[in-house]
């Protein structure tokens, strides 16, 4: 078999892979790199006007390094002054969907004004699997967030599990970088009627 036909059914065979659902990194979490030295440049795809009210104006430095990337500043943005220092979640998007929910959105964290990483690998979307739905700062520092976790039988408004996930700063040879701790994953709590 040549080189050629080996590529073309390379090429051919990994079209009838089965799609790696957006949130899946969060059951394999070893060895995840979440750290960033800048916000990633991005193309926000315009004004909206009816969605546009949801966003906040930027009020901190690290808010206008993620602004100054292209990102939007969603309301849902946490911080918190712990041991000395400021810990600032920022979660920005590029765009809505039809109900003005966050597509193409992530949640930056800065320390005392550095970019330290990001809580997803991926971007995320709302109502898919791995979207990020709380995010809050413990007194020790750790950054405790819960992503929705979606099965293929899921309806897009009621997803059956939830992945609570828990980071932390950690002293490396090349000084402080964001960790991801430990991952648990759960069944959603029902709604009580």
């Amino acid at each position: 078999m040549s080189l050629a036909s080996i590529w073309i059914a390379a090429f051919l065979f990994a079209g009838q892979l089965p799609k790696e659902e957006p949130g899946s990194w969060l059951d394999k979490t070893a060895d995840l790199n979440l750290s960033l030295s800048t916000v990633p440049p991005v193309k926000n795809e315009g004004t909206n006007p009816r969605c546009d009210a949801t966003l906040r104006a930027a009020q901190t430095p690290a808010d206008r390094v993620v602004v100054g990337q292209g990102w939007r500043l969603s309301t849902s943005t946490t911080g918190k002054r712990v041991n000395g220092g400021t810990i600032e979640v920022i979660q920005a998007l590029l765009s809505y969907d039809g109900m003005c929910r966050p597509r193409q959105f992530q949640a930056f964290v800065f320390l005392d004004g550095r970019l330290m990483g990001k809580l997803s690998p991926t971007l995320m979307n709302s109502r898919e699997d791995g979207a990020l739905t709380r995010v809050s700062i413990s007194a020790s520092g750790n950054i405790l967030a819960t992503f929705s976790r979606y099965s293929r039988t899921d309806a897009l408004c009621c997803p059956s599990r939830e992945s609570h996930a828990v980071y932390a700063f950690v002293q490396g040879n090349g000084g402080l970088t964001l960790k991801l701790i430990r991952v648990d994953t759960m069944p959603k709590p029902k709604p009580t009627p």
